[in-house]
């Protein structure tokens, strides 16, 4: 007989075998998405011609990168909290490979400046970034930092500390394609900077850092914002991108 326990770990293989055999690359940053109906990973016959010619990037060099830095900084996560539940041997090196994929896109943002996260729109550096994206690095990174070895754990604080001092130095200002550049404080997904730079903090301990944590909460109101919604501002009357989004 089956058991329950036996069966959410089967799933979970199985799901762990599609991220690591169909979505993730040969530099093992996971793809935003697979053709789940042949499982298989994407190929550029697949998309609509919309988006793409903003870069210089194939369908699939477009849309399976635009969120990689998310798909792939959860799976270090979810990979990292499996080893510490299970010691698996095959957890931790799914983690370290999945963590290469990460450094992979952070390498590719270094010419701009240290710290810098692009989108890897077709394996290249893009000038496109975005609070999500880094937050769920972060987040994966805070987790594999807890089972990584000591060499890694200094690398992966340096790049926590970087990531953070980017966004400061930008004064949390910047563009998405041609939408003009704003404050990234300031709209609804604002408190996700909290985030960011909390979980930075969390992994670095640098005393800036924590100092900028601080300062967010505080003086910039995101602690108190961290409930706020899409829905809830519009039906305020208030809209994001003149509402698009709702």
């Amino acid at each position: 007989m089956t058991t329950e326990s036996e069966t959410l770990e089967q799933r979970a293989e199985q799901f762990t075998l599609l991220l690591t055999d169909i979505a993730a690359d040969q530099h093992h940053i996971v793809r935003t998405g697979i053709h789940m109906d042949e499982l298989r990973p994407l190929r550029d016959t697949d998309f609509p011609e919309d988006l793409y010619h903003l870069t210089d990037a194939t369908p699939t060099g477009f849309y399976c990168y635009e969120d990689a830095g998310m798909t792939t900084g959860g799976f270090l996560a979810a990979q990292s909290i499996r080893y510490q539940v299970t010691g698996q041997a095959e957890a931790m090196a799914s983690a370290n490979r999945t963590f290469e994929g990460l450094r992979f896109i952070y390498n590719l943002g270094k010419p701009k400046q240290e710290g810098f996260f692009p989108k890897p729109y077709g394996l290249r550096m893009s000038n496109e970034i975005s609070r999500d994206q880094y937050i769920f690095v972060l987040a994966g990174l805070a987790a594999y930092h807890q089972i990584a070895s000591a060499k890694r754990r200094v690398e992966i604080q340096r790049m926590a500390e970087k990531m953070a001092e980017y966004w400061i130095s930008i004064d949390y200002c910047y563009s998405y394609f041609s939408i003009p550049s704003t404050n990234h404080l300031k709209d609804y997904m604002g408190p996700l900077v909290l985030g960011l730079i909390g979980i930075a903090g969390l992994i670095c301990g640098s005393d800036r850092i924590v100092r900028e944590r601080n300062r967010l909460f505080k003086q910039e109101n995101l602690g108190i914002r961290m409930s706020e919604t899409l829905r809830e501002q519009f039906r305020q009357g208030q809209t994001y991108d003149g509402g698009m989004y709702f």
